[in-house]
């Protein structure tokens, strides 16, 4: 099963620009391997897909964990999302990571897809017709959503899909 990303990567990619990437599959920009490194840290980068959105994943992390939960960790600061179905996604293969916290990032015409066991931590940045699915797997009862300080443009609310699956959930109005 080929879909991860033009790149496969295992922890830290800081200040690149990754421009129409395309990969056989779902890929795009970036498949992060859980299976080589356990923490994956993208700071200062964008991702620019094509304006028609046929690359479906900017970036996916998580891959090649054989595992429904694992001690992966993931941030992702200070980037943007530009042009993507999905600019940052998890495997979507019913795995969750451990942590994931995702602040100060631009995503335009890009969605964040993401699971994870114990919390997902999405504040700070500033989603433009886009959509936010949040969820865990195999850990609902104890796994925890925060969604704050986010600026949203819904102006078009039908495409602003926002779902949380989690036991603790706090996120501010419009999420």
């Amino acid at each position: 099963d080929y879909t991860g990303g033009a790149v496969h990567i295992g922890r830290d990619v800081i200040d690149c620009e990754f421009v129409e990437n395309k990969a056989v599959g779902n890929g795009g920009a970036i498949s992060h391997n859980a299976s080589w490194f356990n923490y994956f840290n993208l700071d200062g980068c964008t991702f620019i897909g094509s304006s028609n959105y046929t690359n479906t994943r900017g970036i996916i992390f998580g891959e090649g964990v054989q595992v429904a939960t694992n001690n992966t960790i993931v941030s992702v600061t200070n980037s943007s999302f530009i042009n993507w179905k999905r600019g940052l996604t998890d495997n979507e293969n019913a795995k969750d990571a451990k942590e994931v916290t995702v602040t100060g990032n631009t995503f335009t015409n890009a969605s964040a897809y993401m699971s994870a066991h114990d919390s997902i931590v999405f504040t700070g940045n500033t989603m433009t017709n886009a959509a936010a699915n949040f969820r865990t797997y195999t850990n609902a009862t104890d796994a925890t959503v925060v969604a704050t300080g986010n600026t949203l443009d819904i102006t078009n609310p039908s495409n602003v899909i926002r779902g949380f699956v989690a036991a603790n959930v706090e996120c501010q109005e419009g999420f």
